[in-house]
């Protein structure tokens, strides 16, 4: 079965120089084990299409239910003050989307 991202977990969005950081923190510890099993750095590359930055770093933190993603790189200085979305609201919001799959797989 497939359900949203954002039906498992809500996201926050942070922006330090050239650094863009995720956090998706799930509702509670069912939903974070299903995404700290689905929602990988590959999966999170994917998602985010060609324009994905070289380095992406996926942080585990589970007695606060949050994966933190951390895209270096992503926003170079000073030119990414001029995009429509520069601290990552928008890329949070369509992240909250992304269909997850909440049984695991059978063997």
């Amino acid at each position: 079965m497939k359900a949203r991202l954002g039906d498992l977990a809500h996201v926050r969005a942070s922006r330090s120089g050239s650094q863009l950081t995720l956090a998706v923190i799930a509702w509670g510890p069912a939903e974070y084990a299903i995404l700290a099993r689905e929602l990988t750095v590959d999966r999170f590359r994917a998602f985010l299409g060609s324009g994905a930055p070289a380095l992406v770093g996926r942080y585990d933190l589970p007695r606060l239910h949050c994966l933190i993603f951390v895209l270096a790189g992503a926003l170079p200085e000073p030119a990414s003050l001029l995009l429509p979305d520069p601290g990552g609201q928008l890329l949070s919001s369509r992240l909250l989307l992304l269909e997850i799959d909440k049984e695991p797989e059978l063997l």
